[in-house]
């Protein structure tokens, strides 16, 4: 019984290094992603639609809810990039997917938008880029 105690305060003892180690490099990404998202932000504000587009898209293809709602509003309003509906759409339900709350009633904006041959294309790409972010279309022609 002795053995088994001390096994375990050994494991738990030699473990903890290792798991802070983990835990260090992901604030340092989440960090470097608010940072990142913060800069985007400032540009976007500024009308540095370009600054704000490369951040965005970068953090959207990490699975930014944040960065995936502003991309479908950049798309929705035509900022820094050619207006497109349907990828509007789709940044949006992406958006919604990883817990971006204010998203669902833009994606409904966007939804009430589109025709039916859009919106069939649209809910198809939303759910490709979903699967993987980073290979999500620039436009959806």
């Amino acid at each position: 019984m002795k053995l088994l105690v001390l096994m375990t305060v050994l494991l738990v003892a030699l473990a903890h290094p290792v798991m802070a180690r983990h835990h260090k490099k992901a604030q340092a990404a989440l960090s470097e992603s608010s940072e990142s998202f913060s800069i985007a932000t400032r540009a976007y504000r500024s009308g540095d639609y370009a600054t704000a587009l490369i951040h965005l898209r970068s953090l959207a293809e990490q699975g930014h809810a944040g960065a995936q709602g502003t991309l479908g509003w950049m798309y929705e309003a035509g900022r820094g990039l050619q207006m497109d509906k349907v990828m509007a759409y789709v940044w949006y339900d992406v958006a919604v997917a990883n817990g971006h709350k204010k998203a669902h009633r833009n994606r409904y904006n966007a939804e009430t938008e589109l025709n039916e041959t859009e919106l069939k294309k649209a809910r198809a790409l939303s759910k490709s880029c979903l699967k993987e972010p980073a290979s999500c279309p620039e436009y959806s022609d």
